[in-house]
């Protein structure tokens, strides 16, 4: 994952709040977080609204 260079400059120190609707494997943010940190970002948190369990439900 990159980030446009057109851009870049805007995150330089900046504090972002990462939206994910559901969270899986949590691999997408991660790479977001990655990519956010390595442009300049100075702290990046993820807001998420649901998330999928590893374990299997059983009745």
């Amino acid at each position: 994952m990159k980030i446009n260079p057109k851009r870049a400059r805007v995150l330089n120190g900046a504090e972002i709040v990462l939206v994910d609707d559901v969270l899986t494997s949590g691999a997408t943010s991660a790479a977001c977080v990655k990519a956010l940190k390595a442009a300049g970002a100075k702290s990046v948190m993820i807001a998420c609204f649901s998330r999928v369990l590893d374990e299997t439900i059983r009745n």
